[in-house]
């Protein structure tokens, strides 16, 4: 049930950032190519711990995933203040012209 929150709130922040971020021109072709490299990320994923799992075990497997979740949460945190005061001053920009 948590997951399914936790998965439900991920996709509205995604879809609201990308609204305040992407200019709309764009936004079809971004929104393809992050579910392309979404879909390459997994691939690779599955073959990387497929072939990790077989020559070391699931131990090793726990351990990349952990790595790979604090980049990705280094990279979030990181990139936050900056999307969010970019889209801040796009926001002004927009409310100034009308």
């Amino acid at each position: 049930m948590i997951f399914g929150w936790c998965n439900a709130s991920v996709r509205l922040i995604r879809q609201s950032l990308y609204m305040t971020v992407v200019p709309k021109p764009f936004m079809g072709r971004v929104m393809s190519f992050f579910n392309s490299i979404g879909m390459m990320m997994r691939l690779l994923l599955i073959g990387v711990f497929t072939w990790m799992i077989d020559r070391t075990g699931a131990g090793m497997g726990y351990l990349v995933l952990a790595g790979l979740l604090l980049l990705a949460a280094a990279g979030i945190v990181g990139t936050m203040r900056y999307l969010l005061h970019d889209a801040a001053g796009q926001t002004a920009v927009a409310t100034e012209e009308r």
